[in-house]
């Protein structure tokens, strides 16, 4: 009987219904589009933030402890430490591997040329690497400083094909005291020996590079005899913004409980890949680079807020709407439902009638909305971040709560009302 009643409801007032099914869709659309843009957005946005400098620095950790006897520093007097080239590879085995987007090892090796001292800086420029699991990816600066202005051709394989000396790319003061340009061999003095190399490109940004040589990784380990070695590595991980348990975590880790731990090591905090990087190598102190895992953090809680607030204002405002609709509808059959209530019907399953109806046009609303809602973000990926939206099925979930949650808000007062009739009051009008 309560079918019956429900479809032929349904049949009447048809623009009534029309309108109630567009106000959930519309309210139901925005807050698709958030979701989407704040899930897919958010993880390509920080991806792009990565463009702007890496967020970890991996060093020996005798570089990084002090010594000093009754105050005087020995720390230059030390002998100096080193990583293992062959052991940069297991930053990629950690447990969020996938989040480490990028990474890059560094030599510095003293040189001289023209009489001046300069660094020569030894990296991977593009290293194609198949780990132990079995992943094929490509690092290296190419990709990890692609901000760089060169003029001039960056480094790929390292040395010219065509020209028997290696290839380098020298900083702009650099090349300016001697004399170079792009296609120009000079000669430099290592600790083994006088070497050429043909400058690939001039590099034009401003900062400690200007003095700088870039070589293939492998040239600088040669010259500096240190094979196999590295002064430090420069890592670009994917995170999640911090927050109160991953600062608990880092000052405190023996205070968090076993549960409390298992979510921060699932997480992928810039504390838990730090811990992570940490166990993977060592013999390393993993800091973290606070300027740019700082921003990165404040642009995506800000982006975050931003979207919650208008998500949060799309419900309410779709709330109100279905309210004034579904009053309207009571009002209209308001006869109808004195009589109903005149004839026996009890007060609950008069309102079971209009709250079954508004939730079967609040799934039809949902679904429209889904696909509004996706349309809509991915033109706002493509335009405002320039970017492809990747549709998401799972937000459709989302879509229908959020509809749900929306007509169960209108349906407060109108119900209210409905409840309140008085069948003779107006069985008699």
């Amino acid at each position: 009987m309560l079918v019956r009643i429900i479809s032929d409801s349904l049949k009447r007032g048809m623009r009534a219904k029309l309108l109630l099914t567009l106000i959930i869709a519309l309210g139901s659309a925005v807050l698709t589009a958030m979701v989407m843009l704040s899930v897919d957005i958010g993880d390509q946005l920080n991806r792009q933030l990565k463009s702007y400098g890496s967020n970890i620095r991996v060093i020996p950790r005798s570089a990084s402890l002090p010594v000093k006897i009754n105050g005087v520093d020995f720390s230059k007097d030390r002998e100096k430490a080193y990583i293992d080239e062959s052991r940069v590879e297991n930053i990629k085995l950690i447990f969020w591997a996938y989040n480490i987007l990028n990474l890059a090892p560094y030599l510095d090796v003293p040189v001289s040329a023209g009489g001046k001292e300069y660094t020569i800086t030894g990296s991977w420029f593009h290293k194609n690497m198949t780990l132990e699991s079995g992943e094929n990816t490509d690092l290296g600066m190419n990709s990890l400083r692609d901000w760089w202005v060169l003029d001039g051709e960056p480094i790929v394989e390292g040395r010219d094909e065509n020209y028997k000396e290696a290839l380098a790319i020298v900083g702009r003061r650099a090349a300016g005291e001697l004399n170079l340009e792009p296609g120009s061999v000079f000669e430099v003095d290592t600790p083994a020996g006088r070497k050429s190399l043909k400058v690939s490109a001039i590099l034009k940004n401003r900062g400690e590079e200007d003095w700088k040589i870039y070589v293939p990784l492998d040239l600088a380990q040669e010259w500096g005899r240190l094979e196999d070695k590295v002064d430090w590595i420069e890592v670009s991980a994917l995170t999640t913004p911090s927050n109160e348990l991953d600062l608990k975590a880092r000052e405190e880790p023996e205070a968090l409980t076993s549960a409390e731990y298992d979510v921060w090591y699932c997480t992928a905090y810039i504390g838990s890949i730090i811990y992570q990087i940490e166990e993977a190598l060592p013999e390393t102190t993993v800091l973290e680079v606070k300027q740019i895992s700082e921003s990165e953090g404040n642009v995506l809680k800000r982006m975050t807020s931003l979207m919650f607030l208008l998500s949060l204002a799309a419900v309410l405002c779709a709330a109100v709407g279905v309210s004034e609709m579904v009053v309207s509808m009571v009002s209209s059959r308001s006869r109808e439902i004195g009589l109903m209530k005149a004839l026996g019907a009890e007060e609950k399953s008069v309102a079971m009638i209009f709250l079954v109806e508004s939730l079967i046009l609040a799934v039809l609303g949902s679904v429209i909305g889904f696909f509004i809602g996706g349309f809509v973000a991915s033109i706002i990926a493509k335009s405002v971040f320039s970017v492809t939206l990747i549709w998401r099925p799972l937000v459709l979930p989302v879509s229908l709560f959020a509809s749900v949650v929306i007509t169960l808000l209108g349906n407060i007062a109108p119900l209210r009302t409905l409840l309140g009739l008085d069948p003779a009051m107006v069985l008699h009008r």
